[in-house]
């Protein structure tokens, strides 16, 4: 079935459909979560340095403070 045609039959806008698959396609293409900061290695570094910001340990793990943000979030 054609775009054209979906279009006709579920009655919806041709740019919705676009969107639809190009959102499919981009969650299609990444299947890994890449990881830059080991789980262990930020565990025993917050054991460690219980008090530090996010820019310190950045710093130490070679990434920035987003990186450590999001990494500590998934743990």
């Amino acid at each position: 079935m054609t775009f054209a045609e979906a279009t006709i039959l579920y009655d919806i806008n041709l740019t919705t459909i676009q969107k639809w698959k190009k959102r499919l396609h981009s969650k299609a293409i990444r299947n890994v979560v890449p990881r830059k900061i080991l789980d262990d290695a930020l565990r025993k570094d917050v054991k460690d340095h219980s008090n530090d910001y996010h820019y310190d340990r950045a710093g130490r793990f070679n990434c920035t403070a987003p990186e450590i943000f999001e990494a500590l979030k998934r743990l």
